[in-house]
């Protein structure tokens, strides 16, 4: 028998998810940016899970990866992961957003409604859109 509801990796992360990438100038997405966030600042309940994540490069060439979570905009709590050397930034940002899906999930409770991921990097996003597995890629946890 084959039950779809169990392979979960067959499922497109479109229908699972709402990926939005902005074609607006980088002013424009963050002003469109600070009203939702404003939004969510007057409208306080612990029902939403807002994360960003981030990474760096140092002048070393050192990779970092990161996130900062936040249900009320009153309490944060951060996490940070160092890569090393051989890392690339686009690499990086695809491991913070995978760690930042991890973390929302270890936080999502009962009465969970919403959860937003923030993310600067558009070429993570785009590839988080389209799944597909091409030549020398592999999915790993």
């Amino acid at each position: 028998m084959d039950f779809l509801w169990n392979k979960l990796w067959k499922k497109n992360l479109n229908s699972m998810t709402n990926i939005v990438i902005s074609e607006n100038s980088k002013e424009e997405s963050a002003k469109k940016h600070q009203k939702i966030i404003s939004k969510f600042q007057k409208n306080q309940h612990d029902d939403r899970i807002i994360i960003y994540t981030d990474r760096s490069k140092s002048e070393t060439n050192q990779i970092d990866a990161g996130l900062v979570y936040t249900t009320n905009f009153n309490y944060y709590q951060w996490k940070a992961w160092n890569l090393g050397l051989k890392c690339e930034v686009f690499d990086a940002d695809l491991f913070a957003i995978k760690k930042t899906i991890d973390f929302a999930y270890k936080k999502t409770d009962l009465w969970t409604r919403e959860i937003w991921i923030f993310s600067d990097n558009q070429a993570a996003l785009k590839r988080l859109k389209n799944r597909e597995v091409k030549a020398n890629q592999y999915y790993t946890n």
